[in-house]
């Protein structure tokens, strides 16, 4: 079974291994702005305010997956194919099989959402900061949100000291998993935080 590494695939440096899948623990290779300061704790698992999806794929591919919620309901269809003349394509599609998003792996690769995002370079949308990779930044619906990592998972933040979400992995290192809040719906973060994830998690240049 395949393992996931969310750090060293989301291009942050882990300075205990640098191989792209690691069960070594990881720590930031410098501070991490105090813009952001310390996280407060993210909601319990008993919150009736937040959602928890479980990225399922036979081999922990997160390009080849289901996205899961509770009593096993599946949100979203993840499939890549190859071409002989294009670049490989990622899609994602909702239970009626209509597609919701495509990122194509071009040597620049390029990301569309359906009434969210137009196609641009992924580069563009989801950008490293300057700072010694020590955050992402990413524009939905003319607002920024901060992808920040820390010790415990990937966290998404609009602005100090809130937090809408949460991407990391499961205890055995095998599936990619995204908690996200009701502010985060609200805010029209779902669907992007869940293609956000694959692109994070894929271990595939998105710079």
């Amino acid at each position: 079974m395949g393992t996931i590494n969310p750090y060293a695939q989301a291009g942050w440096f882990n300075p205990d291994n640098q191989t792209p899948f690691s069960h070594q623990p990881w720590t930031l290779s410098s501070p991490i702005s105090p813009i952001f300061g310390a996280l407060p704790p993210f909601p319990s698992e008993n919150s009736p305010d937040w959602i928890r999806l479980t990225f399922v794929s036979a081999d922990g591919d997160v390009l080849d997956c289901s996205v899961v919620g509770a009593r096993q309901q599946i949100f979203f269809e993840i499939s890549t194919e190859s071409f002989e003349n294009k670049p490989m394509a990622t899609t994602f599609a909702k239970k009626d099989g209509t597609v919701l998003s495509r990122i194509e792996w071009a040597v620049t690769p390029t990301v569309e959402i359906e009434k969210v995002l137009s196609k641009r370079p992924v580069c563009e949308w989801i950008t490293r900061s300057p700072e010694a990779k020590q955050y992402r930044t990413m524009i939905v619906g003319g607002k920024s949100y901060a992808w920040i990592p820390r010790s415990s998972g990937i966290y998404v933040r609009p602005n100090p000291p809130d937090q809408y979400a949460k991407i990391s992995v499961t205890s055995d290192n095998s599936k990619a998993l995204l908690e996200i809040t009701s502010e985060a719906f609200q805010a029209g973060l779902f669907e992007p935080c869940i293609i956000s994830t694959v692109l994070l998690f894929s271990s595939r240049n998105i710079n």
